[in-house]
């Protein structure tokens, strides 16, 4: 298997990580950035990272719609889509997050919960974005999914882009939430 690694410091290390890992690591791992702006250019939004500042100091990569932004921040589908678009629009990988509450998976509704983040993707034609699937009960609690409840939604999430993004859709499925030698396989 080959794998693929990113470091997303927060943005202030950006850049020294960047660095960094060209020097010592020989661009081995990418850099990803926690955020980027929704709103598209350099436009003047005080305190606002845009995607062109994102890549002007090396990120390659861009967490979208992780559960801490949707839970503190009140970003849903709408905003994650901006970002997606502008993300993509200067050459950049996002890398989208989705995953259910601890009470959806308890109530059975895990895909639902899921499928509904994945919407955000309808329509888009490209192969340059990728999705990880993070349990947010799984995210510094101590809980670990178990390489099953993996497999199935990643089997799950490939299903629902190809249906979104049409059937030659090559996106790549991640996991991360507490990962562990059993279950990081």
């Amino acid at each position: 298997k080959k794998y693929v690694s990113a470091f997303a410091p927060p943005t202030v290390y950006l850049s020294q990580v960047h660095n960094a890992v060209q020097i010592v690591l020989n661009n081995t791992i990418h850099t990803c950035a926690q955020d980027v702006s929704r709103f598209a250019g350099n436009g003047a939004y005080t305190g606002e990272v845009s995607a062109e500042m994102l890549k002007d100091v090396g990120v390659d990569v861009v967490l979208i719609g992780h559960s801490e932004r949707s839970l503190y921040f009140n970003e849903k589908n709408d905003i994650q889509r901006h970002k997606i678009e502008n993300v993509l629009a200067v050459g950049l990988t996002p890398l989208l997050c989705v995953g259910e509450s601890l009470k959806e998976r308890e109530d059975g509704r895990e895909k639902e919960a899921v499928a509904y983040q994945l919407s955000v993707l309808k329509g888009l034609k490209t192969d340059c974005f990728a999705v990880a699937y993070e349990p947010v009960w799984a995210i510094g609690t101590g809980k670990v999914a178990n390489k099953e409840q993996i497999a199935d939604m990643h089997a799950f999430i490939y299903s629902e882009i190809l249906s979104l993004c049409g059937n030659d859709a090559k996106i790549r499925v991640l996991y991360g939430g507490s990962v562990d030698p059993a279950n990081a396989a």
